[in-house]
């Protein structure tokens, strides 16, 4: 990166000399100038006291205490003003520097209004709470305005809380993908304090996330919210295709260091269902980078079903997958779901779909592992449950077949079009092909070992993946 030049932040320390005269002549002028002034704002701020994460939940107490703070918009929106419309002193020999300096940046002026804005904010915290101003904090913002100017790479910092994932014992997981890092950690006491406006404090309570989920990205481009919501999804549909899992987002805040980005954070989430629950260890970092690797490499976009390179076919077995993990369906609808995922990856034909279907699953998912025969028992009264769903009947006597529907029923077929899902997505075979290979290797040994050879060349941390 290039150097900064002195010229810069001895201009910009004068202007902060320059902002803080203005306020001060103002308030001598109009002490009770209401543009100027700060007003008072009343906080709930809750504080977490006892605290305990363990694999099975959190466990922790909190108390509330009402403070008020100060709110400097209005003041911070009027001393802009003066400087940056009346092109006082100091600023106008800024801009000035800027024109001659960074010529080729088209977003140079609202670039230096946004820093005009944090001058002002840090000048008002000075003059009325008597924080003395941060040399070092001052240069880090310098250093920050120089990197936009040069438009060199900058970082965007989302931070995500979650529900159906825990990390434990270790404290957290790394993934690295090109450059973007992403952090997958334990929940601390200061994920749950918060500090909230009192006309907010109605707003009903979400559920405490289970795991945070923090992206740092470092990129020239200005990123949209658009563009940030396509990698939190790509991140949850990588962590359910690692293990079948109900994660899910509750709420995230989004910031950035690039002074054209406004940062927002999106509305908390209480339509939280997690059917499935699972919890990464250390053990699982490798196997989940190796994963977080080939997948973006294997798709021509962020978000795998919207990916032009993945099959319509794949895309609807993808999204059954999720919808039965994360929304709030009763148990029919999710073996319906769960059905139609596997449906759109083994079924070409309309006739015979049960038998098709059944045969044709319990002869893949057993290349990896399970019986073929109680595979293709639980298909068939999957698909008898799926029916009764469909035409309005009960499935009472399908259900009452078993001890533990949810986990003897759901589970396991969740597990089995996970397996499938993956399999698709990496086998190098079309659909028509692979279902008509499935069907010649139930009569032909020639067929079924052609059948394994095309299995044994999936990556070797899919099969790993698939056998756990």
């Amino acid at each position: 990166m290039t150097p900064i030049d002195d010229t810069l932040k001895n201009l910009i320390y004068k202007q902060i000399d320059e902002t803080k005269q203005i306020i001060r002549e103002i308030l001598e002028n109009d002490p009770k100038n209401s543009e100027v002034i700060p007003t008072q704002r009343i906080y709930r701020k809750t504080k977490v006291y006892s605290f305990n994460y363990t694999e099975k939940g959190i466990n922790y107490t909190t108390s509330s205490d009402f403070e008020s703070e100060f709110d400097y918009s209005s003041g911070i929106n009027a001393i802009s003003q003066i400087i940056a419309v009346g092109l006082t002193d100091h600023w106008k020999k800024i801009i000035d520097y800027m024109d001659e300096n960074f010529p080729n940046n088209e977003y140079r002026m609202q670039i230096s209004n946004r820093f005009l804005f944090d001058i002002c904010l840090s000048v008002f915290k000075e003059i009325y709470e008597g924080f003395e101003l941060d040399s070092e904090k001052i240069s880090l913002k310098i250093n920050i305005l120089h990197k936009n100017l040069i438009n060199s790479p900058i970082n965007y910092f989302i931070q995500a809380k979650l529900d159906g994932l825990y990390i434990y014992p270790s404290n957290s997981i790394n993934v690295a993908f090109k450059e973007i890092d992403f952090i997958i950690r334990q929940v601390t006491k200061k994920d749950l304090e918060d500090k909230l406006p009192i006309e907010f404090t109605t707003i009903k309570k979400f559920k405490p996330p289970s795991a945070i989920l923090e992206i740092n990205i470092q990129t020239k481009e200005l990123l949209d919210g658009k563009t940030i919501n396509n990698i939190i999804d790509q991140s949850l549909c990588i962590l359910r295709l690692y293990k079948p899992c109900s994660v899910k987002v509750i709420s995230y805040s989004v910031s950035s260091e690039n002074f054209l980005f406004n940062p927002f954070s999106s509305t908390p989430h209480f339509d939280i269902s997690t059917p499935i629950t699972v919890t990464l260890t250390e053990e699982d970092e490798v196997r989940l980078k190796t994963l977080w690797d080939l997948i973006p490499n294997k798709i021509s976009d962020p978000c795998l079903m919207k990916s032009d390179n993945v099959s319509k076919s794949l895309k609807i077995a993808l999204q059954r997958y999720t919808e039965s993990l994360i929304r709030r369906f009763d148990f029919d609808a999710r073996i319906s779901n769960l059905i139609m995922g596997l449906e759109a990856i083994f079924l070409a034909e309309s006739m015979e779909l049960s038998f098709r279907l059944k045969n044709r699953i319990a002869k893949m998912i057993t290349k990896y592992n399970g019986s073929p025969l109680q595979i293709r028992d639980l298909i068939s009264d999957s698909y008898k449950i799926r029916s009764s769903f469909v035409h309005g009947d009960g499935s009472k006597k399908v259900i009452k077949k078993y001890k533990n529907p949810d986990k003897e029923i759901f589970q396991q077929l969740v597990h089995i079009l996970h397996i499938s899902i993956l399999s698709q997505l990496f086998l190098n075979i079309q659909k028509k092909d692979l279902l008509n290979l499935l069907d010649d290797s139930l009569i032909d040994s020639q067929k079924d070992k052609e059948l394994e050879t095309i299995i044994e060349k999936l990556p070797n941390i899919i099969i790993d993946i698939l056998k756990h």
